[in-house]
């Protein structure tokens, strides 16, 4: 499963937005408003955080090209094993 998970730091294009490429920083954030668990949270690369209202929240199944893979290592898997 861990081949399945892009790292945060890992940079991507999404279906839905062409123009910006998007940097992951976190996993399985859930929407409140619509009870939805989504696969990752990122921010517009390179601009960063710059708000909670400028993160974006999508699944794995949107991304249309992976631009760079961040860093991997055995806490990762542990991460990822304690999310799901």
């Amino acid at each position: 499963y861990i081949n399945d998970v892009l790292p945060v730091g890992s940079i991507v294009t999404i279906r839905f937005n062409n123009d910006f490429k998007i940097m992951i920083t976190g996993y399985k954030p859930h929407d409140s408003e619509t009870n939805i668990t989504y696969d990752y949270i990122g921010v517009i690369y390179p601009y960063g955080f710059k708000g909670y209202n400028a993160t974006i929240i999508f699944n794995k199944d949107v991304i249309k090209k992976v631009h760079f893979i961040g860093y991997r290592n055995k806490k990762l898997k542990l991460i990822i094993h304690l999310a799901n």
